[in-house]
This record gives structure tokens, sequence and C-alpha cells, in this order.
């Protein structure tokens, strides 16, 4: 915004905010979002339903806000966003990919190979 001041650009300003803290609970090693979704991928018996909940009982935080169903609300930058953790711990459980373990297998050092 100040190079559209320098330059006598018509512009609307635009007020931003710090969103660290929103991307420090969302990242966070322990009790973070994702931190929460990856340890709920480590069970099979856990699903969307046991993620909302654990999200719900662990992030405590003034931008989180946990929703009917199994939706929540991240109030950051872009405004209020509402997700769904329908599919969410069956598309985030890790998975090697078939092409990557036929290289590995193939490889002609066996370190690699053995991996």
């Amino acid at each position: 915004q100040e190079e559209y001041k320098k330059e006598g650009i018509t512009w609307q300003k635009v007020d931003f905010y710090d969103n660290l803290p929103i991307c420090t609970m969302i990242e966070r090693q322990t009790g973070g979002i994702y931190a929460i979704i990856d340890e709920e991928c480590l069970f099979p018996e856990r699903n969307d339903q046991t993620l909302h909940k654990k999200l719900g009982n662990n992030v405590r935080e003034r931008f989180f806000t946990l929703d009917q169903g199994r939706q929540f609300t991240i109030n950051h930058y872009a405004g209020k966003v509402k997700y769904d953790t329908k599919g969410m711990i069956n598309s985030n459980k890790d998975t090697l990919n078939l092409d990557l373990v036929v290289l590995c297998n193939n490889c002609n050092n066996p370190v690699v190979r053995q991996l």
C-alpha cells in the first residue's frame, strides 16, 4: 500500500493484522490442528466424528469455533472460513505411492532397495 501511495495510485486501504497466532494454532507441533489430524490418522478406529470431537476438546483459541455436525470455523484474514472434517482422516493417511515403492525396489543401490 505504501507503493500505491508513492506512485499516486488511487486505492481503498486494506487493514491487515498479524496472522501469526492463527498459523501457530494450525501448525503447533503439540495440540495444533495439523498435529491433531496426524494423531487421529494413526488409529484405525478413528473417524471424522472423533476428529471433530478431539478438535473441540483440544483447540482453545479465540479464532476457532466448533460447529454442529463435523464442522469448525477459523476466523482469519479471509474472514470466517468453515471447514468440514468429512474425509479428513482418509485423505490425510500417509500411504507410500506405489510408483515410489517400485522405484526403490528396482534401484541399484542396496540401501535404497531396502527402504
